[in-house]
């Protein structure tokens, strides 16, 4: 995961790195080295944000605190900043069925915690001394990296917060959605540019990537601007063909406006291809103007730009 964020960050067109987190933790081999580098690349290069959808638990949590920002949905939960090590006894489980574990072990140590004796209170004591030593370490990081006193991640007492109540005790930035994440990235200016920059036959499929690289301008246009620019310039190249053509009505935003424009590039020209073919009706319909051209008597044929409704007129009143 490491090697897939420097990519991310050494790549010039990346503006920022979004985490998906929805975990309820994990052991803690290599939790802190990793966090530990994570937090090391927040200051230097695009920010990192821990999306929780919907827990970020323990480990898990650890992680999310490492990035620049954590957002928390309204009913998403984090915390669980604690450590535990479960031992099961199953001695007496394995007498009543006849069994008995015998071991043959050098160092008094090497068998403690073995499920198959209780546990003794000297075993017992070295492990809570192992989980209050991870204990700290894990209080520690959380406060810095989420810049909060020690004390209050302690007071914490590893209960699990939601949505607001994360974000009072300081355990998350804000709350949003993850939905609301992903569409803040800024919507690509340079689908309007590759529209007006190329010949009006170069079908234009843009790649959704580009969406996801481009870095923000400094004051980025809304969504109803860059949809009114991509229609006006639509209009534009179509010519006569538009002019002829049954009018556009009034956009109407509810309606025709997608949802979530900045979600790729390739779904906002599938929308405006298919906004614009709706309104021009059935005169745009290349197999319908053939067709309606072959049949009319005296018709020109100028192809899918030439006077497709005069022939369709000529075809009806003869």
């Amino acid at each position: 995961m490491l090697a897939r964020i420097e990519a991310a960050r050494a790549d010039p067109k990346v503006c920022r790195i979004v985490l998906e987190i929805d975990s309820y933790g994990g052991v803690v081999s290599g939790v802190f080295d990793f966090t530990d580098a994570l937090f090391a690349m927040r200051d230097a290069g695009p920010p990192i944000i821990a999306a929780v959808n919907e827990t970020a638990a323990s480990a898990a949590y650890l992680i999310a605190a490492a990035a620049s920002e954590v957002v928390i949905p309204t009913t998403a939960r984090v915390g669980s900043i604690g450590v535990v090590v479960a031992h099961l006894d199953v001695s007496k489980a394995m007498e009543a069925a006849g069994y008995a574990m015998t071991y043959i072990h050098a160092g008094d140590k090497k068998i403690d915690g073995n499920p198959y004796s209780a546990l003794p209170r000297r075993v017992r004591d070295d492990l809570q001394a192992q989980v209050d030593d991870t204990y700290e370490l894990f209080v520690d990081r959380v406060a810095q990296y989420r810049g909060i006193a020690s004390t209050a991640v302690r007071a914490t007492q590893a209960g699990m917060f939601t949505g607001a109540n994360a974000v009072a005790a300081g355990l998350a930035s804000r709350v949003d959605s993850f939905r609301a994440v992903l569409d803040n990235k800024p919507i690509m200016p340079a689908i309007t540019g590759m529209i007006s920059s190329l010949p009006a036959s170069t079908p234009i499929k843009p790649s959704a990537a580009v969406v996801a690289s481009s870095k923000p301008s400094p004051r980025q246009r809304s969504a109803s601007e860059i949809w009114d620019q991509v229609l006006a310039e639509q209009a534009a190249r179509l010519g006569p063909t538009m002019a002829s053509a049954q009018q556009p009505q009034p956009i109407d935003d509810a309606r025709d406006r997608p949802a979530a424009v900045s979600a790729s590039a390739c779904s906002v020209w599938d929308q405006v291809h298919a906004n614009m073919a709706a309104r021009r009706g059935p005169a745009a319909r290349p197999g319908t103007l053939q067709s309606q051209a072959a049949t009319a008597p005296g018709a020109d044929t100028e192809g899918a730009t030439g006077s497709h409704c005069r022939a369709s007129e000529q075809a009806t009143q003869g």
